[in-house]
């Protein structure tokens, strides 16, 4: 991979990070998440969750139902 490959792959990434923030804000809750994953079911989802099987850090959060992750981590 050369470095012009690099700089662009890291603008793609970062204008797509900038774009789930303006959606999301800074907590991606399930629902958001399963579809951005695009799982079949909110089960299936929950079932990866509890695995640890996503690629990304997901949390809950006392007080509240569901999944979360940090916008800025996807």
């Amino acid at each position: 991979m050369s470095t012009r490959d690099t700089v662009s792959t890291s603008v793609a990434t970062t204008e797509d990070s900038a774009r789930l923030l303006a959606s999301y804000g800074e907590l991606m809750d399930s629902q958001a998440l399963a579809a951005f994953f695009k799982f079949g079911s909110d089960r299936s989802f929950r079932r990866s969750a509890v695995k640890g099987a996503l690629p990304v850090g997901v949390f809950r959060i006392p007080g509240r139902r569901g999944w979360f992750a940090r916008t800025s981590g996807l």
